[in-house]
């Protein structure tokens, strides 16, 4: 009958069918027929092919594996009854279908060390919406430190806590040189036990002669005076 396959024999009309058959002398086999469906799959934008697969009586379908090649940078999300439908989550379908595989897109940030030094894994897989600013694990120039990242290598440093996620990107550090004084907090212990007596100009003259005696550096030495006096 239309809609139903033969799926075994039975010695009586309404009788179980039979899984091996002794012949003992005449007999009639009666046909068993049950309701089918046939499940087909579209890549709906993927590559490759998929068996159809065939549903007979009351058994069920489980959530089938996606065996389409995606679309460049895209990923499998589900199946939809239609090719811009709404993805499903239930498969007891009572006749024939088509399932239409859903892709979703997915973005790569990848980062530029702008300057400093290392190597920063790629971050692939990402879905549209927003992540934790990335944080940055590249060694600085000498005396300097991370500002923040920005999208172009002179560009403004991003704000903010997250970032938004809606194509590929590049991020490039941004450096932002250290003050002389701040590149050597032992400075300020030394300073302040100089002057810890008497904060006169004398003193801090002293300080900085030393300072750049020491260390070699004539910025660093006017930096202090002028923080001190």
């Amino acid at each position: 009958p239309e809609g139903m396959m033969c799926v075994g024999w039975a010695t009586s009309y309404d009788g179980e069918i039979i899984k091996e058959l002794v012949l003992t002398g005449d007999v009639i086999l009666y046909a068993k027929w049950e309701n089918y469906y046939t499940v087909t799959f579209d890549s709906n934008g993927g590559s490759g092919e998929m068996s159809a697969v065939t549903v007979i009586g009351d058994d069920k379908m489980g959530n089938p594996s996606c065996e389409f090649t995606p679309p460049e940078k895209h990923r499998f999300k589900g199946w939809a009854t239609s090719y811009n439908g709404e993805i499903i989550d239930s498969f007891d379908f009572t006749e024939n279908v088509t399932l239409y595989a859903v892709w979703e897109r997915y973005y790569a940030i990848s980062f530029n060390a702008n300057g400093g030094i290392g190597e920063m894994k790629e971050i692939i897989g990402l879905p549209d919406g927003k992540i934790l600013m990335p944080a940055c694990t590249f060694k600085a120039p000498e005396k300097h430190r991370i500002k923040g990242w920005s999208l172009t290598p002179d560009g403004e440093v991003l704000s903010g806590e997250f970032l938004d996620v809606s194509d590929d990107i590049t991020l490039y550090a941004i450096w932002e040189k250290i003050p002389d004084f701040e590149a050597f907090p032992e400075v300020e212990e030394f300073v302040e036990s100089i002057i810890k007596v008497d904060v006169t100009k004398e003193n801090l003259i002293f300080a900085v002669v030393v300072i750049v005696a020491v260390l070699g550096v004539i910025g660093l030495g006017v930096a202090v005076f002028r923080k001190y006096f």
